[in-house]
């Protein structure tokens, strides 16, 4: 399943400083991208970007061996790096019964960017019958 989100399009085009700049939200709680400094002074995402960096390697081992069927909503930021809507072939032939819902104002980080709208579509999505 890896293996489908390494083909994923993703901006590169943006500078680290760019990136940071889009993805850094202050609100009264001081939230923040997730970066820890280095010991060299630079900054590194707080993940296992170890892990991710060997799975990367040989993303053959994580090959799609089916689809999900069911229902399945893709809520995105219209504004994320991660071009989810370009990538809307890809992700149906995985989820077929995919629902792409694109919020405009946001970037990756949905839920604190659009709050609002990113609790209307999954609220949306989850009362459909």
């Amino acid at each position: 399943m890896l293996a489908y989100f390494f083909a994923l399009t993703f901006n590169f085009e943006k500078t680290f400083f760019e990136f940071q700049k889009q993805f850094t939200r202050f609100d009264e709680n001081g939230y923040s991208i997730p970066l820890k400094k280095t010991e060299d002074g630079r900054y590194t995402f707080k993940s296992n970007i170890d892990g991710l960096q060997n799975a990367m390697k040989n993303p053959k081992q994580f090959e799609v061996s089916g689809q999900f069927e069911g229902p399945i909503c893709f809520i995105y930021g219209k504004l994320s790096p991660f071009q989810v809507d370009k990538d809307e072939e890809k992700i149906k032939k995985v989820f077929p019964n995919a629902e792409m819902v694109g919020i405009e104002d946001a970037t990756h980080t949905v839920h604190t960017d659009s709050p609002a709208e990113f609790k209307e579509s999954v609220l949306n999505f989850l009362l459909k019958e």
